[in-house]
């Protein structure tokens, strides 16, 4: 009797690729429609996958100064620690949304 199931181990790569691929296709989707009013700050130390869709990367203070200088975001997606993800909320107008995903 042949079993064609993949073993746990192959499944769970399976299942994994397929999710990565959606969530590169989607957050590059994400991306273009958002255009110049989405910036995506990523800290130095953030792994390769994060950093891959980052406009600007560096250090926090330099992240946070970034945010507050620019003009055409709507949305900042600040992959780094909270509490210059804060500040970037702090030093961004009224209307621009700080996001601090779990990276």
């Amino acid at each position: 009797m042949s079993n064609s199931l993949p073993q746990v181990g192959e499944a769970h790569a399976q299942v994994t690729e397929r999710a990565a691929d959606e969530i590169l296709q989607r957050t590059e989707a994400a991306k273009r429609a958002l255009g110049q009013e989405l910036l995506v700050l990523g800290h130095h130390y953030q792994r390769d996958p994060v950093i891959r869709f980052a406009d600007r990367s560096g250090d926090s203070f330099a992240l946070a100064c970034h945010a507050a200088e620019s003009r055409e975001a709507r949305w900042v997606v600040f992959c780094g620690v909270h509490f210059m993800a804060e500040t970037a909320d702090i030093l961004t107008p009224p209307d621009v949304s700080v996001l601090l995903p779990d990276t």
